[in-house]
Order: structure tokens, then C-alpha cells, then sequence
């Protein structure tokens, strides 16, 4: 076997460049081809040719800035320690490989050098008895070497041996091109989400040079991304906004707007938020979306109370058992939710680098469950919901809201557009027949659109 296999001159090496050739010509031997892998391309080209020749860019979500970024620092940290125990288990490989070849170089040299000191040693004992043992020693020597060399070598080219470096380090190097590209893909993620939602412009994430450490180029950019968000953030305000479609006039014909509001089935409604909903916004201030409630509102039986007290309709026994009614339907009525399906507007970045088809994008409908807003303020009725599908997301422009025909209560399915007094009130109290609008304490008057959204400048 030793004269079969390549050698490596060891008397011409002084640089990694005059033994890098001589190591890819004995990998195309069978005994050392668990070396192919570790010689035959570097790390860093491996990563070059593996990775797709495009990045894909809506990969993952911009609007997820802040997650695309702490998922690009974990990747990426996962990729730092990959490359270490990359280069770590080449290096042992090839210090493998050297051994074996010197010790396969230096063997003929160290039993020359035994027969030469045996045939002094026998000259001077005169012993030919010696001499053939001698001998016989020498060989067994000679075999014993090579056949532990055979069995290294035997057990580095085995597949599945802890000894295949070859096989152990392509598969190190699958998983850290994998984590290299998914870095990418979250970086320039967060890219587009930052000039989209944040206004922050940086220059689009480096690509991979194998002349460079672009690892730690990427990592660097990503450390860039996070400290521009906490600078920015320093110099936002934040509000809540709460918004009326019906009163303030955000859907266009409001008689259209109520009658379908009330009617039977489910209701979209389709409105428009602009710049002048939002305070202290200018034509190039940032706005991205931090919380989102909807609520819908109902005739106040305090309003119809304080119109019968004023009119003396109610007897002392009949305003005793309103107030009753009152507290009844206020609780009844904050028991209740339904789910609401909403369509944020179109997202849109400036980035010249993108095409066309890159620079806007429709979020996914997201559903929130709506309540009623009833006897208290708007912050504490409406819930403002934190969910990853809007968060950031810009909320000027076009919005869709869809009500459910039906709203869950603890007692069961109650009808949208049914949903005030009890239909026994007026026969529990005789005066209420006579007062004007008296159905319209049971019908949905508007809906509430409660927005928390960061401004800056």
C-alpha cells in the first residue's frame, strides 16, 4: 500500500500555497478521499457556490423589522460558531492527513536505520542466533505499522466514521450555508422594513465575497440595522387615535353607511386614513402602526334615562327597576365580542434598488375580536391588540373592516344589528312606548377604530 499512495515532499513546503496542490492530488486517491471535501474548495468559496445566485427578498416580512433582525443576529451567531467548528475539524483533518503521510515517508528511514544499528549491534556480538530474530523483528515491525496505518486510513474513508472528516465537514458546511442564507434573507428583510416603516436608509446588506470576512460584514450590518432602530425610536411620539367612520365621516354616504351597518348579514365597510387624522404628522413623517382596536357603539341607555327623567316619564318603582336594566345591559353588553376581519392598506418602500414588483406589497387580513364600546372610555373599551401581522405596518391609505352578522355572548349567539334594550323592556315598563327613538337604543350606531401608531419625523 505505501508505495501505491501519493506522497506529499515535505522538503518543498514553506507556504500553504506548496501544499495545498500537493494535498488535492493524494485526495483523488481512494485512501485519502475523505480529504476531497476539505481541499478541493475553501469555506468561503463553498458558501459562494452554493448559495441561490438571486436572494430572495420577500422571503420574510418587512414589517417585521425588529424580528428579522433578532432572527438575522441568532442565524448569523449560529453561522460564527459553525465556521469555527468548520475550521477547526479541517484543521484536525489535515493534520491527520499530514501525519499519515510522514509517518508512511519517515517508516522506510526508521527501519533502515534499525537493520544498520542491528548489524553493528550482531558484528559485535557475534550472535547469528540474534540476527535472525533480529531480523524476523524488524519485519514484524515493518507489518504491524502498516497495517495500523491501513486501518486509519480504512476508518477515515468508512461513511458514518467519526474519523470521514471529509463527510463530517460537508455536512457542517450545508448547515452554515443554510444559516448564511437565511441571515441574508432577514437582512434584507429588515432592509426594506426599515426604509419602509422606520424612514431609516441604509445601504442594502454586502453580498458574499469569498476575498473577504463577509460573515462578519453581515453580522456588522445587522449590529448597524439594531442601533439605527434604537436611535430612531428615541425620536418618535406615539398616540392613540380614535377614529369614528360613521360620525366622522370616513365612509362617504352615512345614511348608506348606517342602513347597512344595521341590516342583516355580515358588513364591510371600506374607509380612508390620511395624514390630517394624525397628529403632528407631516408629508414625509414616518408612521408605523404599533396597536389596533375596533369596537362597535350602541345606543347609551344613560342618554335614554336621563331623556325619560327629564320628561318625568318613569315612576319612582319604574326608575328603580330602569336603573337595574341599566347596570344589567351595560355588563350584558361588555360580555360581548365577535370577530372582526381587517385589511390594512398597501405597503410601500422607496428603495431605488428594488424593481417595481418589490417596492409595495398587501399585508395578510388579519382578524381581531371586537367588542362594544358602552359607559366608559374609549381606552379602556377597546382593547388595543399587539399582533406580529400589523405591527409596524403603515396605516395611512385604504382600510377594509368586515363585522360578523353574529357576536358571541356568555348566553350565546346575539344578532349585530339587534343589540340594545331588552325586546321585553317595554312591556317591563309602559312609559318607554311612548318615547320617540326608542328602537334606536337597540341598533349599532357606529364603529370605533382605535389606532396606536409611532410618528417621526
Amino acid at each position: 500500500m505505501g508505495n501505491a499512495l501519493a506522497t506529499v515532499d515535505f522538503e518543498s513546503v514553506s507556504r500553504w500555497k506548496d501544499i495545498e496542490p500537493q494535498l488535492k492530488v493524494i485526495a483523488q486517491q481512494d485512501y485519502f478521499a475523505w480529504m476531497g471535501p476539505i481541499v478541493g474548495i475553501s469555506l468561503p468559496e463553498y458558501v459562494k457556490k452554493n448559495l441561490p445566485p438571486r436572494i430572495d427578498r420577500s422571503a420574510y416580512a418587512p414589517w417585521a423589522v425588529e424580528e428579522n433582525l433578532a432572527e438575522a443576529g441568532r442565524v448569523l451567531n449560529e453561522a460564527l460558531n459553525r465556521r469555527s467548528e468548520i475550521l477547526e475539524l479541517e484543521a484536525t483533518a489535515i493534520n491527520a492527513a499530514l501525519e499519515l503521510q510522514l509517518a508512511q515517508q519517515v517508516q522506510p528511514i526508521d527501519i533502515s536505520i534499525a537493520r544498520v544499528a542491528l548489524q553493528a549491534g550482531i558484528k559485535m556480538s557475534s550472535g547469528t542466533v540474534l540476527e535472525g530474530a533480529s531480523q524476523q523483528s524488524l519485519t514484524d515491525r515493518k507489518k504491524l505499522l502498516d497495517g495500523a496505518r491501513e486501518a486509519r486510513l480504512a476508518l477515515h474513508a468508512r461513511s458514518g466514521s467519526a474519523l470521514n472528516y471529509g463527510e463530517r465537514v460537508e455536512f457542517l458546511r450545508r448547515l452554515y450555508v443554510d444559516s448564511i442564507r437565511r441571515g441574508i434573507e432577514r437582512l434584507y428583510a429588515a432592509w426594506i422594513g426599515l426604509d419602509a416603516h422606520f424612514g431609516i436608509a441604509l445601504s442594502e446588506p454586502p453580498g458574499w465575497d469569498p476575498g473577504k470576512d463577509s460573515l462578519g460584514d453581515l453580522v456588522f450590518w445587522a449590529r448597524d440595522a439594531a442601533s439605527k432602530i434604537a436611535e430612531g425610536t428615541r425620536h418618535e411620539s406615539v398616540h392613540d387615535i380614535l377614529i369614528l367612520l360613521g360620525a366622522q365621516s370616513l365612509i362617504g354616504d352615512r345614511a348608506k353607511f348606517t342602513g347597512q351597518l344595521r341590516a342583516a348579514g355580515s358588513f364591510t365597510c371600506g374607509f380612508n386614513i390620511g395624514l390630517p387624522l394624525i397628529p403632528n404628522a407631516k408629508k414625509d413623517s414616518k408612521i408605523r402602526l404599533l396597536g389596533l382596536g375596533i369596537a362597535m357603539t350602541y345606543g347609551d341607555v344613560d342618554g335614554l334615562w336621563r331623556k325619560l327623567s327629564a320628561t318625568n316619564t318613569l315612576g319612582s318603582q319604574e326608575a328603580s327597576r330602569f336603573t337595574f336594566l341599566n347596570e344589567y345591559l351595560w355588563q350584558w353588553r361588555q360580555s360581548i365580542s365577535g370577530s372582526v376581519r381587517v385589511k390594512l392598506p398597501e405597503q410601500k418602500s422607496t428603495l431605488k434598488e428594488l424593481s417595481e414588483a418589490e417596492k409595495a406589497w398587501n399585508l395578510e387580513p388579519i382578524n381581531l375580536h371586537a367588542g362594544i364600546w358602552s359607559a366608559t372610555n374609549a381606552t379602556a373599551s377597546i382593547p388595543i391588540l399587539q399582533q406580529r401581522q400589523h405591527f409596524n405596518a403603515c396605516p395611512i391609505g385604504d382600510w377594509e373592516v368586515v363585522l360578523p352578522d353574529m357576536l358571541a355572548s356568555p348566553t350565546g349567539l346575539v344578532n349585530r344589528h339587534s343589540l340594545g334594550l331588552p325586546q321585553a323592556a317595554s312591556a317591563e315598563f309602559p312609559a318607554l312606548s311612548g318615547v320617540s327613538g326608542i328602537e334606536n337604543y337597540s341598533l349599532p350606531q357606529d364603529v370605533a377604530v382605535l389606532v396606536r401608531v409611532a410618528v417621526r419625523d
